[in-house]
C-alpha cells in the first residue's frame, strides 16, 4: 500500500440501508469513498461507507512550520 485517495460527501440511504441502520430513508449520510493504491499505482481496493448523522467524525490539524 502506498496511497489512499478519499473523498468524504453528503448522501443519502436507500430503503434498505436505512432499515439495517435502524434510521429513517430520508436520514441524511456522510459518503467516504477511498481508493487504495500500491507502490505501481495500481488500484488494489475501493470502500464506500455511509455513516448517519451523529455515528462519525472526522477531525484534522493543519499546521504551517514557522522557520
Amino acid at each position: 500500500l502506498s496511497r489512499v485517495e478519499q473523498v468524504f460527501d453528503a448522501a443519502s440511504f436507500d430503503a434498505a440501508d436505512a432499515k439495517l441502520l435502524d434510521i429513517k430513508k430520508s436520514e441524511p449520510a456522510m459518503r467516504v469513498q477511498r481508493r487504495y493504491r500500491d507502490a505501481n499505482d495500481r488500484l488494489i481496493l475501493i470502500a464506500v461507507s455511509l455513516h448517519p448523522p451523529g455515528r462519525f467524525a472526522y477531525s484534522m490539524v493543519l499546521s504551517r512550520n514557522h522557520r
